[in-house]
C-alpha cells in the first residue's frame, strides 16, 4: 500500500511538472516594443505629429492586423488617429480557418497623435496602451496589452512656431480611400494619373493648339530629324509639366485652403461657363481660336535653336491648356490638397503633365504625320457633336452644387430641348441618311425628356408631394448640432451620426438621394442620433467642430458609439454607397 500511495506520488509529481514544463513553453508577451519616436518631441496645444512604433514578434507567431488597438489613458488626453501597421504579411489561421492579415517577425505602427487645446504646458508624460493578439500554428494568445510613457514638452504657439514643427505633421486622420490608394502602392497612382493625361490630350479643346505647338517646335527648319524633333517637344512637355508641379506643390502646401477655394461656388460657376463656351464651339457656334496676344507670345519663343524659347512656349501652354484639362486636373488637385503631401503633389502633377505631353511628343517627332490624319468631313461633324454633348454634361455636374434643384432642373430642361432642337430633332425626312435617321430619333427622346422634366419643374408641388412618397431620406429625423444630443443618444443607449454638408457639395447630396434613402439605412434610422451640421458658410462653431474632427472636406460624417465614445476610425469623408454605409453602422452599434 506504502509502494503504491508513493507511485502515485511520483507520477502525479512528474504529470505536474509536464503540465509547468508546457506551460513554461507559453511566453507571457510574445510581442515586445522596442523603440517609440515622435516626428517632434516639442508641440503647442492643438499641434499634432507622428508616433511611430517598432515592435518584435518571437519566431512562430503572427499577430492579428485588426486586433492592434492603440489608446491613451485617460482617452481625453490625446487624440489618437487610425493607426497604420507596416510591413503585412498573409497567412491561414487554422483557428477561424480564413486567411488573415497580420504581421510576423518586427513590424512599425504609426499613428498621427494631436495635443488638447486646454493642456498645460510644460513637459508632459502621457500613458498609452497597446493592445494585440497573438498566436501560433498551435494555440492563440488571448489579447494583451503593453503600457509605455510617451514624453512630450507642450509649448506655446509663438515658442512652436520658432521651433519649425515640421507643417508635413498637418496631416491629421487619413480618410479610407487615401489609404486604399497608398496599399495599391504609388506606381498604380502614377499610372492612373499618367493615363488621365493620357486622355485629355485628345479632347477636341486641344486642337487648336497642335498648328501652334508644331509652329514652336519646327521654327523656321524644313527638316528636322526625329531625334531633333524629339528633344524639342520633350523641352515643351517639360515646360508643361513645370506649370502642373507647382500646381500640385501649391494644392499639397495650402491643404484645405485649396480644396475650399475649388469648392466655392464662384469656381464652379466659372468652370461650367468655360464648358457651356466649348460646348457651343463645337456646335459650330464660333471656332475655338487662341487669343491673338498669346498666339504671338507663343511665337515670339519659336526661333531656330532656341530652347530656351520652346521651354518657355511649354509654360504658356500649360496655362492655356488648363481649361481644357480642368475635370481631370481639378480632380488630382483636390486628392493632393487632401493628402497635403508635397512629394507627392509634385510627382503626380508632373506625371500627369507627361501623360497629357504624349500627343505633343509624338505630333513633335513625327511632323509629317499631321499630313496623314484624315481630312475634315461629316464624320467630324458628328464626333465634334458628341464631344459638344460632353461638355454640356460637364456644366451642368458643376453647376448642380450651387444651384437649387428647381432651378437646375429647369436648366436642365432648356439645355435638353434647345439642344435637341438645334441638332436634328426637326429636321425633315427627306434624303436623311439612316444614320441621321437614328440621330434624329435619338434627338427627339431628348426633346421629351426635357419637355418632362421642365413640365415637373413648372409644378414644384406635385413633384415634391411624389418625391416625399417614394424617399425614404425624409422620414430620418435629422436634427441641428448640439453637444446635448450627443449626451442624450448615451443615455438613450443610441448611436449619433454627424453629417457635415454643404448646399454646394455635390457628394453630400448623393448620399441623400442614394445612401440615407436606402432599405438597408432607414431599418437601422431608430438606432441613430441623425445630426445635421450646415457648412456652407464658415462659422466659430464650424471652426472649432472643423478642428476636433480634422475635417479637410463635404462630405464628413463623424460617428459614435451607443457609449457616447466617438470612432474616428468610422470617419466618412465621400460617398459611399448604401451596402458599405450599412455595415460601418453596424461597427459602430457593436462597438
Amino acid at each position: 500500500m506504502t509502494k503504491l500511495m508513493g507511485f502515485l506520488v511520483i507520477q502525479s509529481i512528474l504529470l505536474a511538472w509536464g503540465h509547468l514544463g508546457i506551460a513554461r513553453d507559453i511566453p507571457l508577451n510574445p510581442l515586445t516594443l522596442e523603440s517609440t519616436r515622435l516626428s517632434s518631441s516639442t508641440l503647442a496645444p492643438g499641434a499634432n505629429a507622428e508616433l511611430i512604433l517598432k515592435v518584435q514578434l518571437l519566431p512562430g507567431h503572427h499577430a492579428y492586423l485588426e486586433q492592434f488597438r492603440l489608446q491613451a489613458v485617460p482617452e481625453s488626453a490625446l487624440k489618437i488617429g487610425n493607426i497604420n501597421v507596416q510591413p503585412t504579411v498573409k497567412f491561414y489561421d487554422k483557428f477561424s480557418k480564413k486567411t488573415k492579415m497580420g504581421i510576423e517577425k518586427s513590424a512599425t505602427i504609426s499613428a498621427i497623435i494631436e495635443i488638447p487645446e486646454n493642456v498645460l504646458l510644460g513637459d508632459t508624460l502621457y500613458h498609452l496602451i497597446l493592445t494585440y493578439q497573438a498566436c501560433t500554428d498551435s494555440y492563440c494568445h488571448l489579447p494583451k496589452t503593453i503600457d509605455f510613457k510617451l514624453p512630450v514638452n507642450i509649448v506655446s504657439i509663438d515658442d512652436s512656431d520658432k521651433l519649425n514643427v515640421s507643417q508635413s505633421n498637418l496631416v491629421k486622420f487619413e480618410d479610407s480611400q487615401f489609404s486604399q490608394a497608398k496599399k495599391k502602392g504609388w506606381i498604380y497612382l502614377i499610372l492612373f494619373v499618367f493615363l488621365a493625361g493620357l486622355l485629355t490630350g485628345f479632347t477636341p479643346c486641344i486642337f487648336p493648339m497642335i498648328p501652334i505647338t508644331l509652329t514652336i517646335l519646327h521654327g523656321h527648319k524644313k527638316h528636322l530629324t526625329h531625334w531633333q524633333g524629339f528633344w524639342r517637344s520633350c523641352i515643351y512637355v517639360l515646360g508643361i509639366a513645370i506649370t502642373y508641379v507647382a500646381l500640385g506643390l501649391f494644392a499639397a502646401s495650402t491643404g484645405s485652403l485649396f480644396g475650399s477655394f475649388l469648392g466655392h461656388p464662384i469656381m464652379a460657376m466659372f468652370l461650367a461657363s468655360i464648358f457651356f463656351l466649348m460646348a457651343l464651339s463645337m456646335f459650330g457656334a464660333f471656332e475655338i481660336k487662341l487669343p491673338h496676344f498669346i498666339e504671338q507670345k507663343l511665337l515670339k519663343h519659336k526661333t531656330e535653336a532656341s530652347y530656351k524659347g520652346i521651354f518657355v512656349a511649354g509654360l504658356l501652354a500649360g496655362i492655356v491648356a488648363s481649361p481644357c484639362v480642368g475635370p481631370v486636373l481639378i480632380s488630382v488637385l483636390t486628392f493632393v490638397a487632401k493628402s497635403q503631401n508635397v512629394v507627392l503633389g509634385g510627382v503626380l502633377l508632373f506625371f500627369f503633365a507627361l501623360g497629357f505631353g504624349v500627343l505633343f511628343i509624338v505630333l513633335g517627332t513625327f511632323g509629317e504625320i499631321i499630313k496623314k490624319l484624315p481630312k475634315a468631313g461629316h464624320w467630324m461633324i458628328e464626333i465634334k457633336e458628341l464631344f459638344g454633348w460632353a461638355m454640356l454634361a460637364l456644366a451642368l455636374y458643376y453647376l448642380k452644387p450651387v444651384m437649387s434643384d428647381h432651378h437646375w432642373h429647369m436648366l436642365l430642361a432648356v439645355v435638353l430641348i434647345s439642344t435637341a432642337s438645334l441638332s436634328g430633332a426637326f429636321t425633315s425626312n427627306e434624303n436623311l441618311t439612316q444614320w441621321q435617321k437614328l440621330k434624329k430619333g435619338w434627338m427627339l427622346a431628348i426633346l421629351i425628356v426635357g419637355t418632362l422634366i421642365l413640365t415637373t419643374s413648372f409644378f414644384p408641388k406635385l413633384a415634391n408631394v411624389s418625391s416625399l412618397q417614394n424617399n425614404p431620406s425624409s422620414s430620418i429625423p435629422w436634427q441641428r448640432y448640439s453637444e446635448e444630443l450627443i449626451a442624450e443618444a448615451k443615455s438613450a443607449n443610441k448611436g449619433v451620426i454627424i453629417d457635415f454638408y454643404a448646399s454646394w457639395c455635390a457628394a453630400c447630396k448623393d448620399l441623400v438621394a442614394e445612401t440615407f434613402s436606402s432599405p438597408e439605412v432607414q431599418a437601422l434610422k431608430d438606432k441613430f442620433i441623425w445630426i445635421k451640421f450646415d457648412a456652407t458658410n464658415s462659422s466659430d462653431l464650424f471652426d472649432k467642430l472643423r478642428k476636433k474632427y480634422s475635417i479637410l472636406g463635404l462630405p464628413h460624417i463623424v460617428f459614435y458609439a451607443p457609449t457616447g465614445k466617438w470612432l474616428p476610425e468610422e470617419t466618412l469623408t465621400g460617398f459611399e454607397n448604401a451596402k458599405e454605409f450599412t455595415a460601418r453602422m453596424l461597427r459602430v452599434l457593436v462597438l
